[in-house]
């Protein structure tokens, strides 16, 4: 797609769940002409769980992509559930800013960002949104323009069972709508946001219509931002989730 920037999420650089295959290096590699940006978010020496097949090593983190020079960029640390099980089971959610200069003295504000999931009660989840609506809205204050892209781990303006399966709504989805961000946010819905999803559930191989799906993946941008998505059709080919390409143009 050649596009200006990339946002990725579970970026592995060892794990076993990828054949420690350094999947960050080599994404590098293929954008050799893109500046690149790395925060860990997810480091566990070694997990036994589940029993029958250890998720074993993960350093795993967000990595962004740009055709563009950064001014500055800042790993800024979620909210987490501290539990006993939990803290050595759950990643080390954060979220990344990186900052580029806009002709007006102002900044574009690129906000890779990847929230909990499976949050019973979304009492974490809840605190998150609370820190990403105080830094969209100290940003927008400034006049800047803000793009949030990434893993939102909620059904983004769409209810939780649009998309037809033979699974049961799974418990830890819950909705995001543009009633929950800051005065001056929103939501981009995409053009095919009811026909192509884009997370599907991982507890079983996946087929199509079989597999419990929805929209967890996409943007939120200020509105001195105009812009359109798309969900991309990947059919999950590589991944349990599918991009979302984002066109805009500041105002």
């Amino acid at each position: 797609m050649s596009a200006d920037f990339a946002l990725f999420q579970e970026v592995d650089v060892k794990a076993t769940r990828s054949y420690n295959i350094n999947q960050k290096e080599k994404i590098e590699k293929s954008f050799k002409d893109y500046g690149s940006t790395f925060a860990l978010n997810f480091h566990a020496p070694y997990m036994l769980y589940p029993f029958n097949e250890p998720h074993g090593i993960v350093d795993s983190g967000l990595l962004t992509l740009s055709k563009y020079n950064v001014n500055s960029a800042t790993r800024i640390s979620y909210p987490v559930d501290t539990s006993f099980f939990t803290k050595f089971f759950d990643l080390d959610r954060c979220f990344t800013i990186n900052r580029y200069p806009v002709s007006n003295n102002k900044e574009l504000v690129l906000i890779n960002n990847h929230m909990s999931a499976y949050d019973k009660g979304g009492i974490i989840r809840s605190q998150q949104l609370e820190l990403l609506n105080k830094t969209m809205k100290e940003e927008y204050d400034k006049g800047n323009y803000v793009i949030v892209g990434g893993d939102f781990n909620h059904a983004l303006n769409i209810e939780d069972d649009t998309f037809l399966s033979e699974q049961r709504v799974p418990e830890w989805v819950y909705r995001l709508t543009d009633e929950n961000l800051v005065e001056g946010m929103s939501i981009v819905n995409a053009s095919n946001n009811t026909e192509v999803p884009t997370c599907r559930t991982a507890d079983i191989p996946y087929t199509k219509g079989i597999n419990y799906t929805s929209v967890l993946d996409g943007f939120i941008i200020s509105d001195n931002i105009t812009a359109t998505a798309e969900n991309i059709d990947a059919d999950f080919m590589y991944s349990d989730h599918n991009p979302v390409k984002l066109k805009f143009k500041l105002n």
